[in-house]
């Protein structure tokens, strides 16, 4: 494990110790229908905010029902330019720490209503998801023990924003989560926590990461086949949601290369490598593509062309996929 990667996992354990630790106070500006109030806040307890009011020594306590705030604000700041950079530069890992650098101390407190830290959080959340991603695919000893210590960062930030129900965001980081504890191999509190989870309709917000889940989850228990039926639900009805979209495709590819099938697999890295050519999951296509053809897995003839029976269209897709790659190549030699 490289130096940079080890300081930068030092750094974000670092901060989840000073999260959950029993000393740490957070201050907020917190509403309720007598007005605003400065409160330092200690911990929640089931639906009851324990804290002090800002003004009063250590070690007195009060209490507050959750239904009774209408909306909390977090003091807390970060070098957004800097999480930019760090994206576009693919360095999620740092791009996560700068955000949780100024919100940790929040995660205790994400059930708060309408608390202007869920956000942020969130991002955070999925830059580590995103980060042991890409570990995970890379697949060499050390990439895969990076991904599991990122995917469990991931599901702790993940989980906390899943406790805020009165957010569009806790749903989808619910199925984030799951999709992170079925990498670390917990597998029967996945599919406990899926059981558990509303099965949202087409065209719902979260809908591909509930069938994307699922898909995530079979594809672990065996089921190679049960994940391509139901990542193929994300695929068709979620196809506008880039949040969902990319990831979805490629596991469609994957599961396809599970099941034999690379014909389609071959397909869907094409698109993936068309549409998203300069990003994590172009690079990741232009992989499989590569090594699906450099082997000749599709040189047999399907036998059942899917564009000629729908289209009435017959396309050579082998010879298309050689051209993509070819105009792939010569644009990485050019910027080279």
């Amino acid at each position: 494990m490289d130096n940079h990667f080890k300081l930068l996992l030092l750094m974000l354990t670092g901060l989840f110790l000073a999260a959950q630790s029993l000393f740490a106070e957070v201050m907020a500006e917190v509403q309720t229908e007598k007005g605003y109030r400065q409160l330092m806040l200690i911990k929640i307890e089931e639906d009851t905010l324990i804290y002090r009011p800002r003004n009063v020594p250590k070690g007195v306590e009060a209490s507050l029902a959750l239904s009774e705030i209408k909306s909390a604000n977090f003091k807390f700041e970060y070098d957004q330019a800097k999480v930019f950079e760090a994206d576009s530069e693919r360095n999620w890992v740092l791009a996560a720490r700068i955000i949780l650098e100024g919100t940790m101390a929040t995660l205790p407190f994400l059930a708060l209503p309408e608390n202007n830290a869920i956000e942020s959080v969130f991002q955070a959340g999925q830059f580590l998801e995103r980060a042991a991603h890409a570990h995970e695919r890379r697949g060499e000893e050390g990439d895969k023990k990076k991904a599991l210590k990122l995917y469990k960062q991931a599901d702790k930030i993940l989980d906390a924003v899943s406790k805020a129900a009165w957010s569009y965001l806790s749903e989808p980081a619910a199925l984030k989560a799951i999709g992170c504890k079925v990498a670390l191999g917990n597998l029967e509190e996945a599919a406990r926590e899926l059981r558990n989870a509303r099965i949202p309709e087409p065209y719902d917000g979260a809908y591909g990461q509930y069938w994307l889940a699922k898909g995530r989850l079979r594809l672990a228990q065996g089921d190679a086949r049960g994940a391509c039926n139901a990542v193929a639900k994300t695929v068709v009805f979620d196809n506008k949601n880039i949040a969902v979209f990319p990831d979805a495709l490629l596991f469609f590819g994957r599961c396809h290369e599970e099941i034999t099938e690379y014909h389609r697999a071959r397909d869907l890295y094409y698109e993936v490598a068309r549409l998203f050519t300069n990003t994590e999951w172009g690079h990741v296509a232009i992989e499989r593509l590569e090594y699906i053809m450099k082997n000749g897995l599709t040189a047999d003839k399907e036998k059942s062309n899917i564009a000629k029976v729908f289209f009435g269209v017959e396309e050579d897709m082998n010879a298309k996929s050689k051209e993509l790659l070819k105009k792939i190549e010569e644009q990485k030699k050019k910027k080279d």
